[in-house]
């Protein structure tokens, strides 16, 4: 695959994530920690493969995940603080309040499709 085309396949992973999960931590160890998931799950693919229990298929699309959380993290470098700054405190609490209306929000509509059903 070329640069161009694993650009394009983790680009759209990456608008895909942040519809399915808008919120990304403002806490550069939870950040890190997603990374680190996503590249686990490589690792699983990559040995499932090795000893012929995986394919190809399995291995590009953790890659491309894993590729989608990189480029996210870089996309937030710039919000995370350090561990007990004031500014860090008051951005979690903003942070809270918005993420609370947004699952409520998100039940609201979940329970709007079941009464539709």
């Amino acid at each position: 695959m070329d640069v161009l085309n694993t650009q394009l396949k983790i680009g759209e992973e990456l608008i895909k994530a942040e519809g399915k999960f808008p919120w990304w931590p403002i806490d550069i160890i939870h950040g890190v920690a997603i990374i680190q998931e996503e590249v686990g799950e490589l690792v699983k693919a990559c040995l499932d493969f090795y000893y012929g229990r995986g394919n190809r298929e399995q291995i590009l699309k953790e890659a491309t995940q894993a590729g989608a959380m990189i480029y996210r993290f870089m996309c937030h470098y710039e919000e995370y603080l350090p561990f007990e700054s004031d500014e860090e405190e008051s951005h979690l609490e903003e942070r809270q309040r918005e993420e609370d209306e947004f699952s409520r929000k998100r039940w609201r509509g979940k329970e709007e499709v079941k009464k539709n059903e």
